[in-house]
């Protein structure tokens, strides 16, 4: 689903502190964010997902090795939730090096929109924005 709203809301699923600082500092300065959440495990993102349905972020970046519950589990889990759920993220796997069975598995979902490498400049979160405002 493409963005329409001015401003976006996004999600990082992310267990590295430095990564978090920078995206906290990339958000603020970055004119086309309205806010930010940070998670550290994907569960405890699932689980604000599926509690607030009616208020999902515009935008997830996801690391896919977390702790606790991998990026392809979530992307599972996700699916599995309300089907209107799915069809309204857009998620980036964000991550250093992506394995190609990790692709392959991830590119299945059709809420993964795009693959970015860690850690994700401003100039590359502009670019993702531009894209999915694009889309229909």
């Amino acid at each position: 689903m493409g963005l329409t709203d001015d401003k976006v809301r996004i999600m990082f699923i992310d267990d590295d502190p430095i990564d978090q600082a920078l995206y906290r500092r990339m958000c603020r300065r970055a004119d086309d964010v309205e806010s930010i959440e940070f998670y550290s495990y994907a569960d405890d993102a699932l689980e604000e997902i599926a509690r607030r349905p009616d208020a999902l972020p515009d935008l997830v970046f996801l690391d896919m090795r977390i702790p606790r519950m991998s990026g392809i589990e979530f992307l599972q889990a996700v699916e599995s939730l309300d089907g209107a759920i799915g069809g309204q993220l857009n998620v980036i796997i964000a991550t250093t090096s992506i394995h190609p069975d990790d692709r392959a598995a991830a590119t299945a979902f059709p809420f993964v929109k795009d693959f970015a490498t860690k850690p994700i400049s401003k100039e590359q979160l502009q670019v993702i924005i531009s894209r999915l405002r694009e889309e229909p």
